[in-house]
């Protein structure tokens, strides 16, 4: 559901270089997020990983259910865990926000 959102969003940002938006993808099968990316060609970056590379991945950064949006500032920092949605009226400050820190 967040998706086209999240599109907008991408479109939005288009050409402003300080800001990228990927998408990971931690799906047990992975065939049908490949066909869902043949199918709509998503504008940004997407990424598998491994569920079990996810798992680690996930327990590291202390990341408990998803989807979630976060924001990784300058230098690598995460600067938002829980950033608003795409759908949300807030992603835009946040994102402003992080570009100023």
């Amino acid at each position: 559901k967040e998706i086209p959102h999240l599109a907008r969003l991408v479109e939005r940002l288009r050409g402003n270089d300080n800001v990228r938006v990927i998408s990971i993808s931690t799906d047990k099968d992975r065939a049908p997020w490949l066909e869902m990316i043949e199918k709509d060609q998503p504008q940004w970056p997407q990424y598998w990983i491994d569920p079990k590379d996810g798992e680690k991945f996930f327990e590291e950064i202390n990341l408990q259910f998803i989807p979630r949006f976060i924001i990784v500032g300058k230098g690598g920092r995460i600067s938002d865990m829980k950033a608003p949605r795409p759908s949300g009226g807030d992603v835009d400050s946040a994102i402003e926000k992080a570009l100023g820190e």
